[in-house]
């Protein structure tokens, strides 16, 4: 749920789409769920949303793929855009998050 929704917003708009949205990429990736929380290496628990922007940071973000998924043809510069996309859409302010229509052209432009 977006951050705007849990402080009082009582509409669906936009921009909370695109934050779902980019929940959405972040666990298909991961493999894990958004409402679950995220065990860090030292043993702290942390939201999704923390525990990929501490991942990023790190340049952890092949680390941060599915298990599940097949590494074979899996390329970390377009698994990266991808990341970066996800948090972008996932921005605590709906005014710093993309509309979706550039979501789309970004990924569009991963496979070209």
């Amino acid at each position: 749920m977006p951050p705007e929704y849990i402080e009082g917003a009582t509409m669906a708009t936009l921009m909370g789409d695109v934050y779902s949205f980019g929940i959405l990429m972040l666990e298909v990736a991961a493999g894990r769920r958004p409402n679950w929380p995220v065990r860090m290496e030292d043993g702290s628990e942390t939201s999704l949303i923390e525990w990929t922007n501490k991942m990023v940071a790190q340049d952890k973000v092949m680390e941060m793929v599915d298990a599940n998924i097949s590494r074979e043809g899996l390329k970390e510069e377009e698994v990266a855009k991808v990341i970066w996309i996800a948090t972008m859409s996932t921005a605590t302010s709906p005014r710093l998050r993309p509309k979706m229509k550039e979501v789309v052209e970004l990924l569009a432009g991963i496979s070209s």
